[in-house]
């Protein structure tokens, strides 16, 4: 595993990206992950998700599955 230090102005600019949009900043990134995969395979639906194994079943319905 690698680990990357971003620089503050770029972990506030996320954070801030995703309090003006009313979410997270999982869900910042993950749409970030997203379009990547969408420029990588140069195909306009990606799809991707998260494991819920182990999650009790309130939380793991409340998951959602990015499709771009």
């Amino acid at each position: 595993m690698a680990s990357v230090k971003v620089p503050e102005r770029i972990t506030r600019a996320v954070s801030e990206l995703a309090r003006s949009q009313h979410t997270t900043v999982n869900t910042v990134l993950q749409a970030g992950f997203a379009q990547l995969l969408m420029l990588l395979t140069g195909q306009r639906d990606v799809a991707f998700g998260t494991a819920v194994s182990g999650r009790p079943a309130e939380v793991a319905a409340r998951s959602r599955w990015w499709v771009c």
